[in-house]
């Protein structure tokens, strides 16, 4: 074959591969805009329901674990700002708890994604230093004891800041940005970010929530593009235990599947709005159970691996 038979062969072929390239790819992107496409993303249980099943896989809903503040701190004593309440009040590290809570994780399921819930140290300038020696502290221990369970932290890496309705906007912001790079020492060392995305409006305000949500995945993926980003959010609005209509449970679940979180962990209490203590089978009657499932074929959501 000649010279020229052969370069037009070459271009021949280049230029079939540019159009399937650009065909597959439109096909591809298409399909991601219409949601149809099964990414990795994934839903862990922290239902807290009565008789909830440890093994909700048989729903394609994956296990989790939160430890919070009263397991592995303890409070100040004679603390005069003790607030009573422990999630504010424990700052101090109990290592020997620390230590049996991972070793019971490691005995019970050693690749479960475990969550520390640490809400009392402080990242104002005279705090920080402090506060990210104890963050190092908490991981090297339990991580000496349980090597193996991705862990993570709850809604602090980075921080929750959702009262900003103008959170993609100004000095504020700034600000932020530059605490959490004080913050990337521990985040190299952690598996997973934990945002909280908790509805804190009685009046459902999806623009801020949305504009939050979005603000929160694009520094996550700034701190660390390496690890998933997990959404922690709730069927009620917080702290009323009111339940989210199930058109806008649903227009959560898709918003932050869209923005390419890699999946969200579900925190439930055992109460209604009115106090009364619910049972799993009790949930499964309730209207963001069935939009979940719902959610979880439409999607085609796997268990975690």
């Amino acid at each position: 074959m000649s010279k020229s038979m052969k370069s037009k062969v070459c271009f021949l072929l280049v230029s079939l591969t540019m159009i399937a390239f650009e065909g597959s790819t439109n096909r591809l992107s298409s399909q991601e805009l219409s949601g149809s496409v099964s990414h990795s993303f994934k839903i862990f249980s922290q239902i807290r329901y009565n008789n909830t099943p440890k093994d909700l896989e048989e729903f394609g809903i994956s296990p989790s674990i939160l430890h919070p503040p009263t397991t592995f701190l303890n409070p100040l004593p004679n603390d005069p700002n003790s607030k009573g309440n422990g999630n504010v009040d424990n700052k101090i590290i109990d290592f020997v708890n620390l230590k049996t809570i991972a070793k019971n994780d490691l005995n019970s399921n050693p690749k479960t994604p475990v969550v520390l819930d640490v809400e009392s140290w402080n990242f104002n300038p005279a705090d920080i230093s402090n506060s990210v020696q104890n963050f190092k502290r908490v991981i090297s221990t339990y991580k000496s004891i349980n090597p193996t369970a991705p862990l993570g932290f709850y809604a602090t890496f980075p921080q929750t800041k959702y009262e900003w309705s103008n959170i993609n906007t100004g000095e504020k912001y700034k600000k932020w940005q530059s605490v959490n790079d004080k913050l990337k020492s521990i985040i190299k060392d952690i598996q997973f970010f934990a945002a909280s995305l908790y509805t804190r409006n009685n009046i459902v305000d999806s623009a801020n929530w949305k504009s939050f949500a979005q603000a929160n995945i694009n520094e996550c993926r700034r701190l660390n593009q390496k690890i998933p980003v997990y959404a922690y959010i709730e069927p009620q609005v917080a702290k009323t235990a009111q339940f989210l209509p199930a058109k806008y449970w649903n227009f959560e679940l898709n918003e932050l599947y869209k923005m390419g979180y890699d999946g969200v962990i579900i925190w439930i209490s055992n109460k209604d709005e009115n106090g009364t203590i619910l049972t799993f089978a009790e949930a499964q009657k309730e209207n963001w159970w069935k939009t979940t499932l719902n959610f979880i074929k439409e999607k085609n959501i796997k268990v975690l691996q």
